[in-house]
């Protein structure tokens, strides 16, 4: 989770916008249980716009920390 946070605060300061928007504790923690569970469905707040925006860099993050 600590990592997710320092992902979010860095793509938010790259695109000037607050990592709250982007990615708040709760959101990151729904992401975190669907990876973890693996269900393979991503959260609604991760589609869309931030999908582009920080989800794959969020699903990429988590993979390769457990490799």
């Amino acid at each position: 989770m600590k990592r997710w946070k320092e992902i979010a605060r860095t793509v938010a300061d790259a695109h000037n916008l607050p990592p709250e928007l982007l990615a708040n504790r709760r959101a990151l923690e729904e992401l975190l249980i669907s990876v973890m569970k693996n269900q393979g469905n991503i959260p609604t707040t991760f589609q869309g716009w931030r999908f582009e925006i920080i989800t794959e860099t969020l699903l990429n993050g988590i993979q390769n920390s457990n490799g």
